[in-house]
C-alpha cells in the first residue's frame, strides 16, 4: 500500500536531508522538495528580491502536484516549511522537524 509523508519545518532545520534518507528507507520512493518544484516549474505568482525568494500561488501548486497522481499511487515524502495549505487527506503522517534555536 503506497504511503505518503509531509515533512514540515522552518528552513534550515534538516527537512531536505530528512527527507531524503525517509525515502530511501521506504524502498521505491519519491522525495519531492517543493522549494525546487515551486521554482523549477514557475509555481509562483512574484519573486521577492529584498528576500531572494518566491511569493508561491498556493493553487497553482496545488493543481500541480495533483495532476503529478502520485498521491495514493507510490510512495511520496513531500519537503516544505509552509504546507498547511495542501489536503491533508493526501497525506498518511505528518513530521514537523524543530531545532534549538540556542547556541
Amino acid at each position: 500500500m503506497p504511503y505518503s509523508v509531509l515533512v514540515a519545518g522552518t528552513p534550515g532545520v534538516g527537512k531536505s536531508t530528512f527527507s531524503r534518507e525517509l525515502g530511501s528507507g521506504m524502498g521505491s520512493c519519491r522525495v519531492m522538495e517543493l522549494g525546487k518544484i515551486i521554482a523549477a516549474e514557475h509555481l509562483y505568482s512574484e519573486w521577492d528580491d529584498d528576500h531572494n525568494c518566491s511569493i508561491f500561488d498556493e493553487e497553482a501548486v496545488e493543481q500541480h502536484l495533483e495532476n503529478l497522481g502520485v498521491f495514493g499511487k507510490e510512495n511520496v515524502v513531500v519537503d516544505f516549511h509552509s504546507p498547511d495549505f495542501l489536503p491533508p487527506d493526501w497525506f498518511d503522517l505528518v513530521v514537523v522537524l524543530r531545532c534549538s534555536t540556542d547556541a
